[in-house]
């Protein structure tokens, strides 16, 4: 179909629609964002507001079209809005959720969906959405859950998973869609587990991976992983311990029955952040680093990778009411053992540093590294040598913390990232190739392997990359924030990952 570019792709218009708590997934071969929250505008109907009710896609995170002509159920809820026209027929909302499922229609046939469920509208939302092409959305009912934001979502064992979310809540619903013979798609809920059937406390701005892992021939290991978030247990609870933002793992295999995975991970307690598992473009149980005898990591199937988000709540005897960044990024085969991809120093600032190009900003004309929340982290492909599609993560907008400003900045890593432990690539010896470290031929001769050229291979118990522990990385609000992303100064062995993408949306 054909994506026609408004007048708000010019130049001014992408300075003014930076956005948090939006929605995105990848559909069709495209990048898509919906909704969020940014500065005040003025609707059709001359009202101001700060959600939004837009639909962006891209083919490569770089040009960004914006939908123009968005049809579907409007006498539903934007009844009075131009139809057709660059308001979709849903409330404006933000954080939302938004997913890809493959579905059955009435005749039979296979086909994919794009999904948005919940969200402020303002008050929390239960209503779904569906898209077959991202231009007609149609209302797919009220989900028997209760309204929410902030709430997590994924495809698990070919089901719609809604978890946690605020008010604050830790039931876990799963969903399958259907379609009538009138074309009407509806979804089927249940209730998999809530309250005390589940370890993890009420929360919100969690987040959420599915890792699958082949075990022998056709069978194959699905895990869905749950992280982090802010809330906590009831004060009347025994187990209450204040409510903030918590670093905690959970999994489970079909969504009934979890397990404590960690209740204190590497990385500091977080919520409002985004997690990603990233395979090969042709095999979805590999991870993208090529295996070998001296990679603990890839052995294990794919990695999540986590970035950014924030901290507020209650620390110790003190309550932090303003978000607090993170500039930070993290991955893990098995939601443990976490490793630490950035190298970052100093606390606050125009002290602060991180190998995270992403975080890196103006301030008064002085570049400033912020942490960076209600982002949101996409795996797809990108252009590689010759046009071949490679995998990569897309960091897509979010929030340069309170006193910071809305971004629309879009991020694609680069095969350095994968080569990268705490900021330095394949250990200042060893070549990044093929998204992996090549130890061999190295200065320090063929003794250097592991992951990232950072072990003896003499020794079996070091071979691998080390366990890096959790790196400090708060930043204090900042008043104002340059729109512009600078590219990032680098020695030869820091890692330069995460080119901006010129051109960017919204």
């Amino acid at each position: 179909m054909d994506y026609p570019c408004s007048s708000s792709c010019s130049p001014r218009g992408l300075q003014q629609r930076g956005r948090n708590g939006h929605a995105a997934a990848v559909f069709k071969d495209r990048l898509w964002v919906v909704g969020g929250r940014g500065e005040l505008y003025q609707t059709y109907n001359l009202r101001f507001q700060n959600r939004r009710g837009d639909v962006w896609s891209s083919p490569d995170g770089q040009t960004w079209m914006q939908s123009n002509e968005l049809t579907g159920d409007f006498q539903l809820q934007n009844f009075d809005a131009v139809d057709p026209g660059a308001l979709a027929p849903w409330y404006a909302r933000f954080g939302h959720t938004l997913d890809v499922l493959q579905a059955t229609n009435h005749s039979g046939v296979s086909t994919e969906l794009m999904v948005l469920a919940g969200g402020y509208t303002p008050d929390p939302d239960n209503d779904v959405w569906v898209t077959e092409d991202g231009n007609d959305w149609r209302f797919a009912g009220n989900a028997n859950w209760t309204g929410r934001g902030w709430h997590e979502s994924s495809v698990f064992l070919d089901r719609l998973f809604i978890i946690g979310g605020s008010p604050l809540t830790n039931d876990v619903w799963a969903g399958d869609i259907v379609q009538d013979a009138s074309g009407f798609w509806s979804f089927a809920w249940e209730k998999m587990a809530s309250g005390n059937d589940v370890p993890f406390s009420p929360r919100a701005g969690l987040a959420a991976a599915v890792v699958q892992r082949p075990l022998v021939q056709s069978e194959f290991n699905d895990t869905l992983f749950l992280m982090g978030g802010f809330g906590g247990w009831p004060e009347d609870d025994p187990r209450y311990n204040g409510m903030r933002c918590r670093n905690d793992v959970y999994k489970t295999k079909d969504g009934v029955a979890w397990s404590v995975v960690t209740e204190s991970a590497d990385w500091g307690p977080r919520g409002w952040f985004d997690v990603a598992t990233l395979t090969k473009v042709s095999d979805p149980y590999a991870d993208v680093t090529p295996s070998s005898e001296f990679r603990t990591f890839t052995g294990n199937g794919p990695r999540m990778w986590l970035a950014g988000g924030g901290y507020m709540g209650q620390n110790g005897n003190s309550i932090v009411s303003s978000m607090i960044g993170y500039v930070d990024m993290w991955f893990s085969t098995d939601g443990l053992t976490w490793h630490q991809v950035n190298y970052e120093e100093g606390s606050t600032g125009s002290n602060l540093y991180s190998s995270m190009e992403w975080a890196l900003t103006e301030v008064d004309n002085i570049p400033t590294y912020l942490g960076k929340w209600g982002h949101r982290m996409l795996a797809w492909t990108a252009d590689g040598e010759n046009g071949v599609k490679e995998p990569a993560l897309y960091l897509i907008a979010g929030d340069a913390v309170e006193g910071g400003s809305f971004v629309s900045d879009v991020f694609v890593s680069t095969e350095t990232l994968f080569c990268t432990a705490e900021g330095i690539v394949c250990g200042g010896i060893g070549t990044c190739v093929d998204f992996g470290c090549d130890c061999e031929g190295t200065s320090q001769g063929t003794g250097a392997g592991g992951d990232f050229c950072t072990a003896d291979q003499t020794d079996s118990e070091s071979a691998g990359a080390k366990n890096v522990p959790r790196g400090v990385s708060l930043v204090v609000a900042i008043t104002t924030v340059a729109a512009a992303v600078l590219a990032v100064g680098t020695s030869s062995s820091l890692s330069s990952s995460w080119p901006v993408r010129e051109g960017q949306y919204l």
